[in-house]
């Protein structure tokens, strides 16, 4: 504990100083909670500000959320997902070019059938 407090605890005993240390200890785990950001260029600061006040009712931590989940949505995949991405997408292609004639055709309401071409 900070020595400020410590003298100030120092100088109350008894219920006082038990409920002063239940503040102190409230205090404590909501400043475990709390987030400061510094060196933000200011224009760029009152846009963010402004963004939350139009669209989150100035509620910035739904704002940095918002931003966070956007970022990592965006960010570069992987070499290896993009390999397994592209092996999957090719087992899909090699199925489709695979199908037999009959998936080929299309039946209509009169009986007739329709066959259809792939390129």
């Amino acid at each position: 504990m900070p020595e400020k407090r410590l003298k100030l605890l120092n100088q109350f005993s008894g219920p006082e100083r038990e409920a002063l240390e239940g503040k102190i200890k409230k205090r404590q785990a909501l400043s475990d909670e709390l987030f400061f950001i510094k060196r933000i260029p200011i224009n760029t600061l009152r846009e963010f500000k402004g963004w939350c006040r139009e669209e989150l009712a100035n509620d910035y931590g739904m704002g940095l959320k918002w931003l966070w989940d956007f970022y990592r949505e965006n960010l570069p995949l992987p070499e290896s997902q993009v390999k397994s991405l592209l092996a999957d997408l090719n087992d899909r292609l090699v199925q489709v070019e695979n199908k037999s004639d009959e998936e080929n055709t299309i039946r209509f309401g009169d009986g007739k059938n329709v066959e259809v071409k792939r390129k």
